[in-house]
């Protein structure tokens, strides 16, 4: 199940990095066009000598001009807002997905500590039943030791008996 996880999480992070790396182009590109609408501005407002109906064009291209710039602006805000949702929520991913491995990792440990105590339990069991049959043998062996100690105090007694009589 956690390997699932990661991978699924893995898998996120890798499609929000490329959502990451498009933003990225597309800043690229609205900042050359930021670049290019700067360039044509600035090169359209040397001064020089015009007519009323050519400085009047002029306007009517600079306000054109000015009108896409604060589109492109807009645009790159947008973009750059964006980049920044993505590269926190990528960093977020990549804390979650470490943390989910690190997880894992600590859970794998602790199975093969579980699996290592059943092992001793085992081992222990094995020895306490051994302990306790061999408690039964002394006791059997004890049970005989006192019964030959009682024949054998009987067989004294019998023997002082008969050399009394």
């Amino acid at each position: 199940m956690a390997e699932g996880m990661v991978f699924t999480l893995t898998q996120k992070v890798k499609y929000l990095e490329s959502k990451l790396e498009e933003a990225r182009a597309v800043l690229q590109t609205k900042e050359s066009r930021i670049s290019e609408l700067e360039t044509n501005v600035n090169s359209n407002r040397s001064p020089k000598e015009e007519s009323g109906s050519t400085a009047e064009l002029q306007q009517d291209k600079h306000r054109e001009i000015e009108f896409d710039l604060e589109g492109v602006f807009l645009q790159k805000m947008e973009a750059e807002i964006e980049f920044l949702a993505l590269t926190r929520a990528v960093e977020k991913l990549r804390l979650s997905v470490g943390n989910q491995i690190t997880l894992y990792e600590e859970q794998t440990s602790l199975a093969g500590e579980q699996a290592q105590m059943l092992d001793k339990l085992g081992e222990a069991e094995s020895k306490a039943a051994m302990l306790k049959k061999q408690a039964e043998e002394l006791e059997r062996y004890c049970g005989d030791v006192l019964v030959t100690e009682e024949v054998l105090k009987m067989q004294r007694r019998l023997l002082a008996w008969q050399s009394r009589h």
